[in-house]
């Protein structure tokens, strides 16, 4: 009988919460993520990658209860506002925002709903109607990906210049191997967000290195 598995979210949640649970280090974790699947983040992996993390956090002691379980389930489902609100944390980790506050998340989108409500701004992002929200969507991640862009070469070339000096751990060289192909098959906002958080973090990691 093929196994029934529940939402993507409601793993990521999960192991997020067992990761807190068991107080698990971030540098253990990614490394417990990377020899699991292969991967270092629970976003890029298959529900079959996330139900083998989760199996393990509970084989080390992770204990949930079933009615917290089904809660989270029931609020796996991201809005449309939810993505958009996602986009615009995401450029501010990324270092593309001088305030990555909702407070000015919401004086940009009413800089965009005016011109695309014939000259009227929508005060309240919670107003905005899903074909509005949509536009919002579209553009952000279009700027975010201009944004990503400029910053692109200069991190691959440094990257690639370590990795022909043989300056990167093998798991460090397999990543940037990995992200090159993405490189190569997708040009997409999500692979590119991947693309340059992987590069960014190989960089970090050679910089904590020659420390």
């Amino acid at each position: 009988m093929k196994k029934q598995f529940k939402p993507k979210a409601w793993y990521i949640k999960m192991i997020h919460i067992g990761k807190n649970q068991l107080k698990i280090d971030e540098q253990s974790y990614r490394a417990n993520l990377m020899e699991l699947t292969g991967k270092r983040s629970c976003l890029d992996m298959e529900i079959t990658d996330l139900f083998k993390v989760l199996e393990f956090l509970k084989s080390k002691g992770f204990k949930f209860k079933a009615g917290k379980a089904i809660k989270l389930t029931k609020k796996a489902a991201p809005t449309q506002l939810d993505k958009l609100r996602h986009i615009w944390i995401t450029m501010n980790h990324q270092g593309f925002l001088r305030d990555g506050s909702d407070n000015a998340l919401n004086k940009w989108s009413m800089t965009q709903t005016k011109r695309l409500n014939n000259g009227t701004a929508i005060a309240k992002l919670e107003w905005l109607q899903p074909s509005m929200l949509n536009a919002l969507i579209e553009q952000l991640k279009n700027w975010h990906m201009r944004l990503i862009n400029k910053e692109l070469d200069h991190q691959y070339s440094a990257v690639a210049l370590l990795c022909q000096e043989s300056l990167l751990s093998k798991e460090d060289n397999s990543v940037f191997i990995d992200m090159d192909n993405q490189l190569k098959q997708s040009q997409s906002h999500e692979s590119l967000v991947k693309v340059f958080n992987a590069l960014n973090t190989i960089l970090s990691h050679c910089r904590a290195a020659t420390r």
